[in-house]
């Protein structure tokens, strides 16, 4: 019985390690795929704070910019959930197109039942989902008695088409469920309304907490930012504040935390950049940092996490995790002793 179990589990290992490498090699290509749009959303958004900064942010043209950017973010999770469907389509020998499709109804099948949390949670949906989804409706695709039409006489295209219906629906089902949980567990434990009370918001400590969740949010896909939206009320509520308290108190506000701990964007990734563009051998990672180099002076930095990638890439986890909390240290350490100006003007 014990000789059984050791070979049933030396079967199971070598297949699921598979498995999961299949399904990191469809996110990075998913994420390759999509970066052109991304490339176009950054330079807008790059066009629209040289605007801005240069004759502000009232003139239409700025505004039509940043318009223009929200409206391409929006339909971000739209683009990821069909390229990455569409790879794992390829993978499971499903028809493409209608794969794709189907992961987009999935998406808007989430969008109007959890509206509430859409913002923050719909760019991991738009991941996650083909990643279960796909697998379960291969896997009922493939049962003869789910078939609603058998004969070759209809054609291939009307074929696939129509035997997909009853394993999509049934996927669906599963789907919300499965996204309900999701949304349940992580509204748990990014419930942060009455966390900011156990800490003062000049402390070194809320900020080093800020940088982690910041990093892992983003890390599996989660836009940090609007996650974390009730610290960054604290964050902005303490910018002010600054001007109070005297030279040898900094406090941890969110000027200090753009100018010099997410220095490139989350992360603090303009030093990845500087280091792909010195000493990068492979071509591609190299044209990447070239495209993203004007982007992260404005800590712009969705090029480098989705292009590389940075999300969901092991390698790079804890140094996207570490080097923020570091320039935190390091700057909180500079302007307690009074070298630099503390921030106490909004940025």
């Amino acid at each position: 019985m014990d000789q059984e179990l050791t070979n049933n589990r030396k079967r199971f290992l070598p297949t699921a390690r598979l498995v999961l490498a299949n399904q990191m090699l469809a996110i990075r290509e998913g994420l390759l795929w999509i970066l052109p749009c991304l490339m176009i959303s950054s330079l807008i958004l790059f066009c629209a704070s040289i605007g801005e900064f240069t004759v502000g942010k009232d003139r239409y043209w700025v505004q039509t910019l940043y318009n223009a950017s929200h409206q391409l973010n929006t339909i971000f999770p739209i683009l990821l959930t069909a390229a990455l469907s569409y790879i794992l389509a390829m993978q499971w020998r499903l028809p493409r197109p209608p794969i794709a499709l189907i992961s987009i109804v999935y998406l808007a099948l989430f969008h109007q039942t959890f509206s509430d949390v859409k913002v923050t949670f719909e760019l991991i949906i738009s991941v996650v989902t083909p990643l279960y989804s796909i697998p379960l409706i291969a896997f009922f695709y493939r049962k003869k008695w789910l078939k609603i039409v058998k004969s070759e006489q209809v054609g291939k295209t009307v074929k696939d088409s129509l035997n997909l219906i009853v394993p999509s629906i049934i996927a669906a089902v599963l789907m919300l469920n499965v996204s309900w949980l999701l949304v349940s567990l992580f509204s748990y434990f990014l419930d942060f309304g009455g966390l900011d009370q156990l800490f003062e918001y000049s402390s070194l400590a809320f900020g080093v907490l800020y940088s982690l969740f910041n990093s892992f949010l983003w890390f599996i896909g989660i836009h940090g930012y609007y996650a974390l939206l009730p610290w960054i009320d604290v964050l902005i509520a303490a910018v002010p504040e600054q001007a109070s308290l005297t030279q040898n108190t900094p406090a941890v506000n969110h000027s200090m935390m753009a100018i010099f701990v997410f220095i490139g964007g989350c992360g603090g990734t303009f030093g990845l950049v500087i280091s792909l563009l010195l000493f990068a051998k492979d071509r591609a990672s190299k044209l990447i940092a070239i495209a993203a180099f004007p982007l992260v002076l404005l800590n712009i930095n969705e090029i480098l996490l989705f292009g590389l990638p940075i999300i969901f890439n092991p390698r790079l986890f804890w140094p996207f995790l570490i080097v923020p909390v570091v320039n935190l240290v390091i700057s909180h350490t500079v302007l307690t002793a009074g070298l630099v100006t503390i921030p106490s003007v909004v940025v």
